[in-house]
């Protein structure tokens, strides 16, 4: 693996077997080849992965689950296996990041670099967009890609997360509305915003409650700054008081008290916490069988307890990231399968301290030509996702819809103080 400067599977077909190959690029010397970044950004150019038993239409049920036992992780081939939920297998889905964010990586990836984990010299675009599997720092390397993938210069959803019981039951439920508007890092320098990148704000994020109506009108702002060794700040207006306080952000308490997912797991992002928090390592690249990307904005769920969205998978190219804690957490390891595509976290596997696997994150996506809400972004659009917790025999299922829009003008203004004193006015 010397000198590679990424690893990229490819599967091929020969005599009805399949094989995985590994591409191995060579470093450049004095910076990357723009090829292979291309390269890397575009891994369907040469055409979509095929392999034998699983071509678009397949359902995978328990009588034929172990098709795919090579390009699934064990845990869900077993729950294919035992029949909690079956797949449909579609085409691969190309989704080619957007020009400007293309030409930001292209730009500014040669001259990034970290010092001591802290990410140094980053503009815009993919941080490092050539991993090698045998560099030491390619696992945090990988997570600074995850934090800085492409998510337009804003965006806003009406998120109704439900909490569901082992019985198919509603435990817990509410609606809000969340905005999302970064002043930092966007592909375009000039349309970042010059009073928070002064600040090192990197975004600011706003969300307020709309249902039940005992919590209707609860309003908090949050503050991320670039320095992932800053604090998160944090603003909440309560209506019932009248009262205005800053908050800490506990990143390892669940959202609402209750639901399945953390602080640190808020959609879309799905991982917001601090990276320094973690240990983290690329486990090289695979070719996978994994959700893949709506052409509707409805979601259905299906499968015992009706817990996993009825999303149709497909074959990609992912980057497995391993994401352990450095300090107590709730949970002893995740992973992530990033899209090579668009660093898109498309399943996350979840374990607990003794390493037993209790959690599978399932996060659904529409294809953005098919999502009135992409603003012709070309960039994944959640329409939901569950986190189904098998140790709990519970799972919390969030249900966005179409209400998810990319690139929305929004003002520095909403996300300043003086809007929650407007709002408990």
């Amino acid at each position: 693996m010397e000198g590679c400067r990424f690893l990229q599977w490819k599967a091929l077909v020969a005599k009805g077997m399949w094989v995985c190959i590994c591409l191995c690029l060579t470093a450049v010397p004095g910076g990357a080849d723009e090829s292979e970044i291309v390269a890397q950004l575009h891994p369907y150019r040469q055409g979509t992965p095929r392999l034998p038993g699983l071509e678009p239409g397949v359902t995978l049920t328990p009588e034929n689950a172990q098709l795919a036992r090579e390009v699934l992780p064990a845990e869900v081939l077993q729950l294919l296996s035992t029949g909690e939920f079956s797949v449909t297998v579609q085409e691969t889905t190309d989704l080619p990041p957007r020009q400007a964010y293309l030409e930001a990586t292209l730009r500014h990836a040669a001259g990034v670099a970290l010092n001591g984990g802290t990410l140094v010299h980053y503009q815009g675009g993919v941080p490092f967009p050539l991993l090698d599997p045998a560099d030491p720092q390619a696992g945090v390397k990988l997570a600074w890609n995850l934090r800085y993938r492409d998510l337009g210069d804003s965006f806003e959803l009406r998120p109704a997360p439900r909490q569901i019981n082992g019985s198919g039951g509603v435990e817990h439920r509410n609606r809000g509305h969340m905005r999302v508007r970064f002043g930092m890092y966007r592909p375009n320098p000039a349309d970042n915003d010059p009073q928070w990148q002064e600040r090192g704000i990197w975004f600011k994020n706003s969300f307020e409650l709309l249902a039940p109506s005992d919590q209707e009108g609860i309003l908090n702002i949050r503050i991320f700054y670039s320095d992932d060794h800053r604090a998160t700040e944090q603003w909440r207006y309560s209506p019932q008081n009248r009262r205005t306080r800053k908050d800490y952000v506990n990143y390892l308490s669940p959202i609402g008290g209750y639901y399945e997912m953390l602080q640190e797991e808020q959609p879309p992002f799905f991982f917001q916490g601090y990276l320094h928090n973690y240990e983290w390592q690329f486990l090289g690249a695979r070719l996978m069988l994994v959700p893949g990307f709506l052409q509707t904005t409805e979601l259905r769920y299906g499968g015992r307890n009706d817990w996993y969205p009825h999303v149709p998978w497909e074959l990609r190219y992912v980057l497995p990231l391993a994401c352990t804690p450095k300090y107590s957490h709730p949970f002893g390891k995740r992973i992530f399968l990033l899209d090579q595509q668009t660093y898109t976290p498309l399943l996350i596997l979840t374990y607990d301290r003794e390493g037993i696997f209790m959690r599978l994150t399932i996060p659904a996506y529409a294809h953005p030509a098919f999502h009135p809400g992409s603003n012709g972004s070309g960039l994944p659009v959640l329409v939901g996702a569950a986190w189904i917790n098998y140790a709990h025999n519970r799972a919390t299922l969030f249900n966005a819809g179409d209400t998810m829009v990319y690139n929305v003008p929004i003002a520095a203004q909403r996300f300043e103080l003086i809007e929650i004193l407007r709002k408990g006015k």
